[in-house]
């Protein structure tokens, strides 16, 4: 079985790294051209990389709605791809602006658009996993960037590595203005990952590129109504039976956080559904139902629309560090990120609680 190949850390200068407009930026430190020097092969020819059939090596899944502010950001972003042969399929769930009007005149190469239900994101990627012609796929948000080399390198390192079935990236934070104004951080091995999922969502949705066989083996995208729902975290959790995830510590995408976001709109909706997930992950990992206390305990810590107790938040401490002695991990990397801090960052008061 082949090792799967991870970025180096050294130092880059890949151009993809350089200023553009304030939003293209990655440090230098975290370039992955310095994993492009020592991984050569990964520098694939446009001959190699056109399939011998009309079908395209990776399918690109953007559903749009009411996103006419920042569409036009996400087509450049994917136009500046340097692996040229993939769609973009874009599911139309019923939005009421200009969004697919800029995307029928943009210009964009392979585009493939469809109607979705209106019935809510989570169907409408289900749709898209359903229509999508490649046999990997890579997740977009309609108001997120990727960066020159993300689908090359993602879709590189699935088909080397077939024993994986997800992978995912770090990702940089920019405002509705596109201004950089943070990282987020994620798990990279399998183990971390696993570990991670227990507790909270271990990937950044749109840095994530998939097998398609493995999300329909596992029941496709899925939410119990058109209600918000944390659907990606839903189906890692079952995508994670089907074999080995991984994320590069490179910043492949950009994240936009806005107010009008689905998730600062639906934190709560959200929330809720997380806790259900994160539930039966502990569960899962521990080999035993919990009890009633505990399962309010993570649910409560997921809704974040109260604080929890002292004696709460060392409960949920306590099952963390049970989750944790299963998993041979170095304490450093185990979680990806300050998860440790979460139990008791959960005391306050919602409002002064930062993101997990």
């Amino acid at each position: 079985m082949r090792k799967p190949q991870f970025p180096s850390e050294q130092v880059g200068c890949h151009p993809h790294c350089q200023e553009r407009a304030g939003v293209h930026r990655i440090p230098p430190e975290r370039c992955p051209s310095s994993w492009w020097n020592q991984h050569e092969a990964i520098l694939v020819t446009a001959d190699r990389l056109r399939a011998s059939n009309s079908r395209p090596l990776v399918t690109v899944l953007l559903p749009v709605r009411n996103a006419e502010a920042w569409i036009d950001d996400t087509i450049s972003s994917l136009k500046t791809q340097s692996l040229t042969d993939f769609e973009v399929l874009v599911v139309d769930d019923k939005g009421e602006d200009r969004s697919i009007e800029i995307l029928r005149r943009s210009g964009l190469r392979n585009l493939r658009i469809i109607q979705g239900r209106g019935q809510g994101l989570a169907q409408a990627l289900a749709l898209g996993v359903l229509e999508s012609r490649a046999s990997i796929i890579a997740r977009q948000d309609a108001d997120d960037l990727s960066f020159p080399e993300r689908l090359a390198v993602q879709y590189e390192f699935l088909s080397i590595n077939p024993d994986y079935v997800a992978c995912g990236s770090a990702a940089i934070e920019i405002d509705e203005f596109g201004r950089r104004i943070g990282r987020i951080e994620v798990p990279l091995s399998n183990a971390a990952i696993r570990l991670r999922m227990t507790f909270l969502n271990p990937f950044v949705h749109s840095s994530i590129m998939m097998r398609k066989d493995a999300v329909l083996a596992v029941g496709n995208y899925r939410s119990p109504s058109s209600s918000a729902f944390p659907e990606d975290f839903d189906l890692w959790a079952r995508l994670s039976s089907c074999g080995k995830m991984m994320n590069f510590p490179d910043s492949l995408v950009a994240y936009r956080r806005t107010p009008d976001g689905l998730t600062s709109r639906k934190q709560r909706e959200i929330g809720r559904g997380a806790g259900l997930v994160a539930v039966a992950n502990v569960e899962r990992a521990l080999g035993r139902p919990l009890t009633d206390r505990e399962m309010t305990v993570i649910t409560t810590f997921h809704w974040r629309d109260r604080a929890l107790r002292p004696t709460d938040a060392a409960l949920l401490l306590w099952l963390m560090l049970h989750v944790r002695r299963r998993y041979p991990l170095r304490a450093a990397g185990a979680w990806g990120s300050p998860v440790w801090l979460q139990p008791i960052k959960s005391v306050l008061p919602p409002r002064h609680r930062g993101q997990p």
